[in-house]
């Protein structure tokens, strides 16, 4: 494979750019495969070896460009060549757009999600477009089961893959978009496969043509035959049609007929409607929890009140508790004063009966 890569930007600003328009060989491949299985991500990852990880639907179709230089294994000679990538959209409104640039495409790149079971079902789906429209029967396919950096989440075994792949006479691969595992290597294998049927061209059966009746004349055959061959089909010409088609598709997509406004504002009427209901049911449990706060903050009051009152019951208590221990403290006085007061009264008895018993005894 070669080791030459400009993106189109590069090339209209290079100093040398006379140099660079120049090339051998405008060769054109086509990825296609179901939805989100990662065609998208693979081109971006060989041209500008980036990696975003946000999902991004193709509207219509799409194509990148790099410039490669390649050497032929037959010969040794080396070729400038400029590849068209084309990135097709994978659902289903856009199938008959889409299929529609198959006959233009020299090779293809079929590609699954390995952790999508209905992806890889429907490859077989897709090699039947591919029968159908493109420029024969039997055109270069490199079948290519992406996302390998998710192997947690494989769904697809790898031998089933391959012997699916061999019975359809398809190489297989397995990418990582993310990484960039293998990507470089399939766009090889596939530019490998498309240069050596050109290089053998004149040989109809390396390079078949769609058979179309067996009395068909050797002029017909010989113009489906230089028609298959992409390098004197594929011209600037072409490339700015396609470009212009992919514009007017997505203006078409962008604009919405008047019937899909009405419904969508229909929705948003009754989401707005929805939204109304559900404030209103909000306000309604915040008057009743603003109720309730109300009712807690009497029941507290009262509580508090009646705190208050025994707290002023308690005081009141300890109050008459002292004055007791006072009253009592005195009658404890009072008996001991008594007390006194009667060994007083005994012996002033004893004093008077010892004065009678000295006067007697003087006289």
């Amino acid at each position: 494979m070669g080791d030459s890569l400009l993106s189109q930007k590069q090339i209209n600003h290079s100093p040398s750019s006379n140099n660079l328009m120049e090339y051998d060989y405008l060769i054109k491949f086509l990825a296609l495969g179901d939805s989100g299985v990662g065609k998208t991500s693979f081109l971006y990852q060989y041209t500008d070896n980036q990696f975003n990880s946000k999902f991004i639907s193709t509207v219509g179709i799409d194509f990148r460009e790099k410039r490669v230089v390649y050497k032929s294994p037959s010969n040794g000679r080396s070729h400038r060549i400029h590849l068209q990538l084309w990135d097709t959209a994978g659902q289903e409104r856009f199938r008959s757009l889409t299929t529609a640039f198959f006959r233009d495409a020299m090779g293809f790149i079929l590609m699954f999600d390995l952790t999508s079971e209905l992806s890889f079902l429907n490859v077989r789906n897709w090699i039947s477009q591919l029968q159908t429209h493109a420029y024969c029967e039997d055109p270069d396919i490199v079948l290519v089961g992406n996302k390998l950096d998710l192997e947690d989440r494989r769904v697809v075994d790898y031998n089933r893959a391959k012997d699916f792949a061999e019975k359809h006479g398809c190489e297989y691969i397995e990418t990582s978009a993310a990484t960039g595992d293998n990507v470089e290597k399939t766009l090889t294998i596939l530019l490998d496969k498309v240069m050596y049927r050109m290089e053998k061209s004149l040989d109809k059966s390396l390079f078949p043509v769609r058979s179309i009746s067996n009395n068909q004349s050797e002029e017909n055959q010989n113009k489906c035959a230089a028609y298959a061959n992409i390098t004197q089909l594929v011209t600037s010409s072409v490339q700015e049609r396609l470009k212009v088609n992919d514009l007017e598709l997505r203006l078409e997509n962008y604009s919405s007929p008047k019937n899909q406004i009405e419904e969508n504002l229909k929705n948003l009427r009754v989401e707005h409607q929805e939204l109304i209901d559900k404030n209103n049911l909000i306000n309604d449990k915040f008057t009743s929890i603003k109720s309730q706060l109300k009712e807690l903050e009497a029941e507290f009051s009262y509580g508090a009140d009646q705190f208050d009152s025994l707290d002023n019951d308690f005081n009141n208590l300890k109050r008459r508790y002292s004055e007791c221990e006072v009253e009592n403290s005195k009658e404890i006085e009072i008996k001991e004063l008594q007390t006194k007061l009667n060994d007083l009264i005994e012996i002033q008895k004893c004093c008077e009966e010892l004065d009678i018993i000295i006067s007697k005894k003087k006289s």
